[in-house]
C-alpha cells in the first residue's frame, strides 16, 4: 500500500499539469490579434475568420452601405467560413458543411461598393462572401422590408 502513494501522487501532478497545460495552451490559442493589426488584414484583403471583430472592419472601411443583427443559423463549413441561413437555399445544405449548426445573434455588414458581405457571431468574423453590387443592393433591401414587420423583441437590427 505504501508503494503504491507516491506512483498516485505522481499521476495526480502529471495529470494537474496536463490540464493547467492545456488551459494555457488554449488561451494562447483564442488570443486575437491586436486592433491595428486586425485593421491591416482588412486592408490586404485577408479574411481569416475567428480572428476580426466588427471594429476591425468598420475602423477601415467605414460605416456599411447595409447592416442587420438578428438571431442566425450558421452553417460551419470545413474551411472556416460559416453560412448563415439566409444564403442556403430552402431544403439545401452548403458545400463542405460539417454537419453541425451555431444559433446565435449574427451582425452582418453588407459593403456593395467592395462587392462584400461579412458575418460576425459573438463579434468575431465567421462569413466572409464576394458578392457583386447588384446582389448586395438587392439583399440590403429585402433587410430593409424584413425590419418593416420586426417586432421591439427581435430588435431594430441595427448596430453600426
Amino acid at each position: 500500500m505504501e508503494r503504491r502513494r507516491p506512483r498516485m501522487r505522481q499521476f495526480k501532478v502529471c495529470r494537474a499539469a496536463g490540464v493547467l497545460l492545456g488551459m494555457v495552451l488554449a488561451v494562447a490559442c483564442s488570443r486575437l490579434p491586436s486592433l491595428d493589426e486586425q485593421t491591416g488584414m482588412v486592408a490586404r484583403g485577408e479574411w481569416r475568420h475567428h480572428q476580426i471583430v466588427s471594429e476591425a472592419v468598420l475602423k477601415e472601411w467605414g460605416t456599411p452601405d447595409y447592416s442587420l443583427v438578428q438571431r442566425t443559423q450558421f452553417y460551419p463549413l470545413t474551411t472556416g467560413n460559416w453560412i448563415p441561413e439566409f444564403r442556403v437555399g430552402l431544403g439545401e445544405y452548403p458545400k463542405e458543411w460539417d454537419l453541425s449548426m451555431v444559433l446565435g445573434d449574427g451582425l452582418f455588414l453588407a459593403y456593395a461598393d467592395r462587392e462584400t458581405l461579412l458575418g460576425f457571431y459573438e463579434d468575431r468574423l465567421v462569413y466572409h462572401e464576394h458578392m457583386p453590387p447588384e446582389a448586395i443592393h438587392a439583399l440590403g433591401k429585402q433587410w430593409q422590408r424584413d425590419s418593416l414587420f420586426r417586432t421591439r423583441l427581435e430588435g431594430s437590427g441595427k448596430r453600426p
